[in-house]
């Protein structure tokens, strides 16, 4: 409510003088520059102490303040007040002090007053000129004046008036309310100012003028019958009528006012209008808290509240579809009365995910939703909401290439990762107070920096740049929370005119996450709490030590009285789970304490991994394994080690048979990229990767499993020899796993760790070449779903996967299928083979010589040679024929011919498996040529519908689901060999 306040006063008491929540309201007021008068209550207690009080507001407060009254008495003979600049005595008789009269200062207290009052006044000649030269002139300051000074100095917010009093007895309360009136602004002595979006955020004036277009902030939601719900609105600019529309500059959305109210206590009248500085409570809205609003005429934004980001965090859930739908409108609701209280769904879980200030704020709103909507819901364990950064400035340098035939990808970025400074984090968090959220905050606490001048890079790959970093800021390789307080500079790069692209640059972007970032000495930053704890004075000690053992540290502790002692202390929030159990343990019941949000700190270093540990741990719990997955090619050794974990299910067998098909949830750990020439063997790339992940040891080694694809025949878990690896020898997957001590070792071919990966995809991750009839809508019997993978590249790679349906058993094949012989269709394709023989020096043409990547310059040779072309001067590089299919004739003929022999050999496919999961077409031929595949009348179409000479052959084709994979920069080699390893992992479990 400070936000929109004009001015406040100030309540103190005066047995307890300052406390926590009192240096909690001094905190805001100072935020939203809130001029204020101060009342130090409860002047009849017992024990009341309003020097004390005074004493405390300008050393603990640091503020300008002085006494502009004296008591009439104390603590149950305190009768009245003395206005010191006015020089008279109040005195309130009767019942509640109802009645009261004015009469001159008793003479036992004409000496205090006036000493009060020469210490204001003096006070006031320091801060205000006008009123130093009266002062200068006479030392007796007329009261008028001496009440001007003070309210400008109050409005200037350099001084605070100090009155007393007893709101329970109503005695020194009307004096009070004078001095509201006398020492407080008007809406029209405060500056206001907004932002105007349609001049990009230009900073404008607001004015408090009935006549000027509608301005307002609604800044909190009600539930409160018999009237539903209201939005609190103050009115900054303009005029709110009954009926009238306003838009909610949030969504943009505009709605109705159906009421307007004006609340007294617990009274609510109906008004039909509210001017500038009226507050009002509104129905008929759906806003936030924080919001402005606008009649539409003008786009005008004002600060927002200061919300401070949530530091912990629960999953909450419903026991029934009754009880969701309940849960679901009381968090709506809750979430638009609290902008604190924030709720998200994990996007692996599809979990509700509470966040808020902490443990009881959270488990309050759970209660509610029990008591208030009569919904049956469970909470789990608070999770605190840590974070990920670096200390150093790190570089990286990263290339991006994968090359198998076609087009390829390549894209290089170089720049380097540094930490944000203090103030730079600060100035974020006031910026988007309110915003920042456990999920979204990488988004604001990252600054992406383009430093590229030249043309390394060409703009349009910039964007894609960023959103590869952003995509691993979202979840950090320590414990999985969102990597913040970091600065990305992008410096240079470089791109390849036929092989970059949007993926290729992402890809880039996250490989140099994945290289740089442990270079960074990484760090976890925790949520550490302001904690004042009030103990009586004999349990102090126990109460410190206590704090101790909870690694916090006491900043400071005072009398409160002979038998209470306050202790201040700043402790991480993780430690302050139970506390207050241990609490009413050390002072059997008798002590109290609060605690709120102090900042984001670094956490030592003895205490990072035991976190670490915690968060792997968290993630599945006993359901949870740790899995290596490898894509090993010629160029690159990519290694991966992921947490996995059996998602909560409520349909879940419980079996643990691997032929259960598992839901789960994975979480990268670590990720490195080794060039294959540098490592003699698998088992030396796996020593030294095991040594840098972080999150594994020489106890959890035995349970690890790992799966690796290679690019060579895997017979008994032993691969002799790879082509294009040829210092890898003998390769042995149970003899690595026995040496390391891994759980055990699962070698593939890489074509059938690509098959794995096919349940992984997902439908954006897939181009529809042939809708055909997908499996969820095909009415069949069949024992087994197979569907069926095929990737025109540097070969022609053929696999499938076969689900069982009664067992959901599931198996991956590598086939040889595109070595089946080339069967000619015309004289052009006779001639074709005989070309083919000749120019490879094989007495047999098969498939895949007229498909994978090298047959399109062999093809264009062929169809240059026809023409009479010099063939020095075609393209020599599947890339370079691929690129030049719109501007070269011959080269769009040797394209369209190998699309058209790829499409016969997908209707062979469709008709040797029946594949009702579909065929999906992966690879750098199809990716570089997709424009052209997916035209209508398409060589590929062609190839694939119109081959077939019988139309029941002709129907199972079409029949049949068949997609492109849309390359997304992670290979479908590391998803399968991540998808076997998950399989296998809890199996084991």
């Amino acid at each position: 409510s400070l936000r929109v306040l004009d001015g406040a006063v100030m309540v103190v008491c005066a047995i307890g003088c300052v406390q926590s929540q009192t240096v909690t309201v001094d905190r805001q007021m100072q935020r939203y520059e809130v001029p204020r008068i101060i009342f130090i209550n409860k002047l009849d207690r017992y024990g009341s102490e309003p020097y004390t009080a005074l004493k405390q507001l300008k050393t603990k407060l640091g503020l300008c303040a002085a006494l502009t009254q004296v008591p009439l008495g104390a603590e149950d003979k305190f009768a009245g007040v003395v206005d010191v600049v006015r020089r008279e005595a109040h005195h309130f008789e009767g019942y509640k002090g109802l009645s009261w009269n004015t009469n001159e200062v008793p003479a036992k207290l004409v000496e205090q007053v006036e000493e009060t009052r020469k210490t204001l006044v003096e006070l006031m000649a320091d801060l205000d000129d006008d009123l130093a030269e009266s002062f200068l002139v006479d030392e007796n300051v007329p009261a008028d004046e001496l009440e001007r000074a003070i309210r400008r100095q109050t409005i200037a917010r350099k001084f605070c008036p100090v009155l007393l009093g007893s709101a329970y007895k109503n005695k020194g309360v009307q004096p009070l309310l004078d001095a509201v009136c006398k020492y407080l602004p008007s809406p029209g002595d405060r500056t206001y100012s907004g932002y105007d979006q349609s001049r990009n955020g230009e900073r404008v004036e607001i004015t408090p003028d009935e006549k000027k277009p509608f301005l307002g902030m609604a800044f909190k939601s009600q539930d409160l019958p018999p009237n539903g719900t209201l939005t609190y609105m103050r009115v900054y600019q303009g005029s709110l009528k009954k009926g009238q529309s306003v838009v909610d500059t949030k969504t943009n959305k505009r709605q109705s006012l159906k009421k307007l109210l004006r609340l007294h206590s617990s009274e609510t009248r109906e008004v039909t209008s509210a001017g500038p500085g009226d507050i009002v409570a509104c129905t008929g809205l759906d806003v936030f808290s924080g919001v402005t609003c606008t009649d539409g005429k003008i786009n005008w934004t004002m600060s927002p509240l200061h919300i401070p980001a949530p530091v912990v965090s629960l999953s909450i859930s419903p026991a029934s579809r009754e009880d969701s739908t309940k849960m679901a409108k009381a968090l709506a609701r809750f979430k638009r009365e609290d902008p604190t209280f924030i709720v998200s769904t994990d996007p692996g879980t599809k979990e509700t995910i509470v966040s808020g200030m902490g443990e009881l704020h959270l488990f309050i709103y759970a209660e509610r939703i029990r008591r208030e909507y009569n919904a049956n819901v469970t909470t789990g364990e608070p999770r605190v909401n840590f974070r990920e950064t670096i200390n150093e400035r790190v570089p990286f340098d990263y290339t991006h290439k994968r090359q198998s035939g076609g087009r390829g990808q390549y894209g290089k970025v170089t720049g380097y990762f540094e930490p944000l400074s203090y103030d730079e984090v600060q100035e974020i968090l006031t910026k988007h107070q309110g915003e920042i959220t456990p999920m979204n905050a990488s988004k604001y606490l990252t600054i992406f920096q383009n430093n590229i001048r030249g043309n390394e890079i060409p703009k349009n790959f910039i964007a894609y740049i960023e959103k590869g970093f952003r995509e691993c800021l979202e979840e950090g390789p320590l414990t999985g929370s969102a990597v913040c307080n970091l600065r990305i500079v992008l410096e240079g790069g470089k791109h390849h005119e036929v092989d970059s692209s949007e993926v290729a640059f992402k890809a880039a972007a996250q490989g140099a996450f994945e290289q740089a970032f442990y270079g960074g000495s990484p760090t976890i930053l925790q949520p550490v709490m302001n904690v004042e704890v009030t103990v009586p004075t004999d349990k102090t000690g126990s109460l410190m030590s206590g704090i101790t053992v909870r690694k916090g540290l006491v900043t400071g502790s005072e009398a409160l009285t002979d038998l209470d002692t306050l202790v201040r202390a700043k402790v991480p929030l993780r430690n302050m789970f139970g506390f207050t159990t241990e609490l009413r343990s050390i002072t059997q019941g008798h002590g109290e304490w609060a605690m709120d949000f102090h900042a984001y700190e670094e956490m030592p270093a003895d205490d990072q991994e035991s976190v670490k540990k915690q968060s792997i741990e968290s993630v599945g719990g006993p359901d949870s394994a740790l899995i290596i997955a490898g894509d090993i090619g010629g160029t690159n050794c990519r290694l991966r080690l992921l947490l996995v974990s059996k998602a909560a299910d409520k349909k879940d067998t419980g079996s643990d048979s691997e032929s259960e098909e598992p839901k789960t949830k994975t979480q990268l750990l670590y990720a490195a990229k080794y060039p294959t020439a540098s490592c003699p063997s698998l088992e030396e790339a796996l020593t030294r990767f095991t040594s840098e992940a972080p999150a594994l040891d020489e106890a959890e080694m035995s349970n690890v499993v790992c799966v690796v694809g290679l690019p060579s025949d895997v017979k008994n878990n032993k691969v002799a020899r790879i082509a294009n690896i040829p210092h890898w020898v003998d390769t042995d997957g149970d003899a690595i796993a026995e040496k390391l001590g891994l759980g055990k070792i699962v070698l593939l071919n890489d074509f059938e760790s690509a098959c794995w990966g096919i349940p992984m995809l997902d439908e954006s991750e897939l181009i529809c070449l042939n809708s055909g009839i997908p499996i969820n809508k095909a009415r069949t019997s069949a024992p087994a779903i197979t569907s069926v993978l095929i990737g025109p590249g540097t070969g022609l790679g053929e696999g499938y996967l076969v689900t069982a349906r009664a067992t959901n058993h599931v198996s991956a094949h590598a086939s040889e299928g595109a070595w089946v012989s080339f069967a000619p269709q015309d004289e052009e394709e006779f001639e074709l083979m005989k070309f083919v023989k000749k120019d490879l020096g094989v007495p047999r043409v098969v498939v895949e010589h007229l498909t994978a990547g090298p047959a399109l310059p062999m093809l264009t040779r062929f169809y240059g040679q026809k023409e009479g072309m010099d063939l020095a001067d075609l393209p020599k590089t599947a890339p370079e024929v691929a690129g030049k299919y719109a501007t070269c004739p011959v080269c769009t003929k040797a394209c369209d011919k190998a699309m058209e022999i790829l499409g016969r050999e997908l209707a062979f496919l469709c008709l040797k498996f029946k594949p009702q999961g579909g065929i999906f077409l992966i690879g750098n031929v199809v990716d570089s040529l997709r424009d052209s595949i997916l035209a209508e009348g398409s060589s590929l179409r062609k190839g694939l519908f119109h081959s077939l000479y019988h139309p029941i052959l002709e129907g199972i084709v079409r029949d049949t689901p068949i997609n492109i994979v849309n390359a997304n920069g992670v290979s479908m080699g590391m998803e399968g060999a991540i998808n076997r390893a998950t399989r296998l992992a809890l199996a084991r479990l």
